[in-house]
């Protein structure tokens, strides 16, 4: 099944967020399994209502400290532009959060199979995900994990929705919770 989207066109299989213990957290938790640091990239536009959620998500995370190191960044829409820190950081994870349109309930949280972003469609982005994650494994050797939120509004000058604040606070949540269980003092 394919959705079409002013963000991407996604073939659907993901899990939401949906309460302590989810799917979604148990899925999130296996991709991160063996992390020793993770950098997240908060993808969007603040100017455009709920384009902003990925980068709600990074800002939430700044401060965040657990046993393994987790850096935070927003990226705005061209997220291309911010690789160069990979090389710094060298991280063994990179997660990209970014409003995707796949047919949700505004405010759903799903984990994103980089196959499942098809390549050279319409995007706020200059470059597809896609093709940027695919660049970030093979030039850094990271593990990639796209997660999308879906949005209600992405109008120029809207608001961020309740619903998508709500959204936003649940993955931080989840985020914070995973990277604790995952942290060599936790084990």
């Amino acid at each position: 099944m394919q959705f079409n989207s002013s963000f991407f066109i996604f073939t659907i299989y993901f899990l939401v967020v949906r309460g302590k213990g989810s799917e979604f957290e148990t899925t999130l938790a296996a991709k991160l399994k063996g992390a020793s640091s993770v950098v997240v990239f908060g993808v969007g536009n603040e100017l455009r209502g709920d384009d902003a959620a990925g980068r709600l998500v990074a800002e939430r995370l700044k401060s965040f400290e657990c046993g393994i190191e987790v850096k935070s960044f927003t990226v705005g829409v061209a997220p291309e532009n911010f690789t160069s820190i990979l090389r710094e950081l060298k991280p063994s994870h990179v997660i990209f959060v970014d409003a995707a349109d796949f047919g949700g309930c505004a405010g759903d949280v799903r984990v994103i199979g980089e196959d499942e972003i098809m390549e050279g469609v319409p995007s706020t982005h200059t470059v597809s995900l896609s093709v940027l994650a695919k660049y970030i494994r093979v030039q850094y050797g990271c593990e990639v994990i796209v997660i999308g939120i879906q949005p209600k509004n992405t109008l120029f000058g809207a608001e961020v929705s309740p619903e998508v604040r709500a959204g936003v606070e649940a993955l931080v949540d989840s985020l914070k919770k995973i990277f604790s269980s995952i942290a060599p003092n936790s084990r």
